[in-house]
């Protein structure tokens, strides 16, 4: 059941595909687990860095994580400086269960980049994953002090309370983010998950179906959706949703 709850909260960490000069990421990239070697030769000399980074992008882009943590981690060997390489390490090693490895990745991106809420939701993501789920809540109740409008802070904290069972307090704060963005479906995500899980299937239904409007591509929210249904007795809604998400 903790696994579960846990992947609620995980499922936002996808890869950046940025410059390896330091510039923001643009488009994520997610990624499966497969392994695998590869073809192309290891960059050396000048410039290997970033050739690093880039292979270590394509490897995630193909969902081959373990490749990608390998070239990830010799392009921030060969050049500390790249902030998107250690942050795309720290989701590497997070995909492969390594969360306090991810953590420290995630730190070293978070010292040239302190102010980066993604690098910052990075690391409350791996202090959750590990088990540390108070030291997970004071991260983000940190964030939440200096931006009380952080709704990616807030959710994040709804999401360590799913993780814990407190339902309550896990409700109060998604609630409190749909109430500045009734679209956040992340947070509609956790609100439907919170009603499951206490025994509000057809409930749960009914707000993921309104998230559904919002984002019909949303992999854990059709996954969930399904779920309710079958619970609920309702099988055509529920192959529906399945077909929806193929």
């Amino acid at each position: 059941m903790t696994r579960m709850r846990i992947v609620i909260f995980l499922a936002v960490l996808t890869f950046a595909a940025g410059c390896a000069s330091g510039a923001k990421p643009d488009q994520p990239y997610a990624a499966g687990g497969s392994s695998g070697g590869s073809s192309e030769p290891i960059p050396t000399g000048p410039g290997a860095d970033v050739k690093l980074y880039h292979q270590g992008i394509q490897a995630a882009k193909s969902g081959n994580v373990i490749l990608a943590e390998e070239r990830f981690r010799m392009a921030v060997n060969a050049n500390g400086g790249l902030v998107d390489g250690w942050y795309n390490l720290g989701v590497a090693l997070g995909k492969l269960g390594r969360h306090k490895e991810a953590e420290e990745c995630f730190r070293r991106a978070a010292l040239s980049r302190p102010s980066d809420d993604r690098i910052q939701g990075a690391i409350g993501f791996a202090m959750a994953a590990s088990g540390y789920h108070s030291k997970a809540l004071a991260h983000f109740e940190a964030l939440l002090q200096k931006d009380p409008e952080n709704l990616a802070a807030r959710n994040n904290l709804a999401a360590v309370y799913l993780a814990m069972g407190r339902f309550d307090q896990a409700e109060e704060e998604a609630r409190g983010v749909i109430r500045r963005d009734a679209a956040y479906v992340p947070a509609l995500v956790n609100l439907g998950e919170v009603y499951y899980r206490q025994g509000k299937p057809e409930l749960a239904a009914t707000v993921l179906s309104n998230a559904l409007r919002q984002d019909q591509n949303n992999g854990q929210l059709l996954t969930n959706l399904g779920r309710y249904y079958a619970e609920v007795g309702d099988w055509g809604q529920a192959k529906g949703v399945s077909h929806t998400g193929c």
